[in-house]
């Protein structure tokens, strides 16, 4: 049996990974201020990507804690936890919101 490898001639690998990485890096900026604007336009106030984060942190939470599923009572109870964590951090944060 033969041995054969094939070599590509171009840029190097590595410089092929710092450029994807620069994409990818681009695109979750733009990503991220997307639903910045999203939460500003909804919430009538500026928000920043920290507020942002805050404020997913807290919807991904408030997701876990009622939607229901087959999970024992104690992690039910580290979801409501997480819950009252995330509320208090976006409070924290000054996340005003009226009606």
């Amino acid at each position: 049996m033969k041995n054969e490898m094939t070599l590509t001639a171009g840029r190097p690998a590595a410089q092929g990974a710092s450029i994807n990485t620069a994409t990818v890096a681009k695109l979750a900026v733009k990503a991220l201020g997307m639903v910045c604007k999203y939460y500003s336009y909804v919430l009538g106030q500026p928000v920043g990507i920290r507020r942002m984060l805050h404020l997913l942190n807290a919807q991904l939470a408030f997701f876990c804690t009622v939607v229901p599923a087959a999970c024992p009572f104690v992690v039910r109870l580290l979801f409501l936890f997480w819950l009252i964590s995330a509320l208090l951090k976006c409070k924290n944060d000054g996340v005003r919101t009226s009606c």
